[in-house]
């Protein structure tokens, strides 16, 4: 996430949406320009879409466009050493299917398109989102940030149930069943790429998300 003069200030790890209540996900972007002089920076969307969850992919920069603009008309100046905040992307789901998404936006020199970065913006769509919040609440993950093993605890449920780590492209890489009942889980971690991931529990259709986990080597 390195371009010749801009870098990475920060970006929403995630982006959490609830696709049964309609509602606009919207993630941010912070651009750091480490030239020594000020540029104009556009913009261009690279790809909407990895899993084929995403309905939209309006942005502000600029100015603020609807869904299905490709690049912005204008550009931002950013000084030397400052960080822009200007970027805004938003995303809705096209059903209520839950899962992870990805719209990929590319940030171009206007003086130079070599000199350009690009960055990802991961839109995750929960039926769960800004409910059972008694039930998130009450779940411990630990340690944060993780190497080799996550320890979870969690409400008992008197169903089985089973407990998914999905990666940023929506892949579940770690499955584990939990007994009804149960309270609380130790997780394997070997293996896994370092990153960042969403811990879900899932039973009979339905999902609850208990939060991020970032492995480091």
């Amino acid at each position: 996430m390195y371009g010749q003069s801009l870098t990475l200030n920060h970006v929403d790890t995630l982006v959490v949406i609830n696709p049964n209540s309609m509602s606009v996900g919207e993630g941010h972007i912070e651009l750091l320009n480490v030239d020594t002089i000020a540029n104009d920076y556009y913009l261009k969307i690279a790809r909407v879409g990895s899993t084929g969850l995403v309905d939209s992919n309006a942005f502000c920069f600029d100015l603020c466009y609807g869904a299905g603009t490709a690049a912005s008309m204008g550009t931002v100046n950013i000084a030397s050493g400052a960080v822009s905040y200007d970027f805004a992307g938003y995303a809705y789901t096209r059903n209520s299917n839950v899962g992870l998404d990805t719209i990929w936006y590319t940030f171009f020199n206007a003086l130079d398109p070599n000199d350009s970065l690009q960055v990802p913006l991961a839109f995750y769509f929960d039926a769960t989102a800004s409910q059972n919040e008694s039930v998130k609440t009450s779940v411990s993950i630990y340690p944060n940030p993780a190497r080799d093993v996550l320890f979870v605890n969690y409400p008992a449920m008197s169903l089985s149930s089973r407990l998914v780590l999905i990666d940023m492209t929506g892949r579940r890489v770690r499955s584990q069943e939990l007994l009804p009942n149960s309270v609380s889980s130790r997780l394997s971690l070997h293996g896994l790429n370092q990153g960042m991931y969403l811990l879900v529990r899932q039973s009979e259709g339905k999902q609850v998300t208990f939060g991020k986990v970032a492995i480091q080597p």
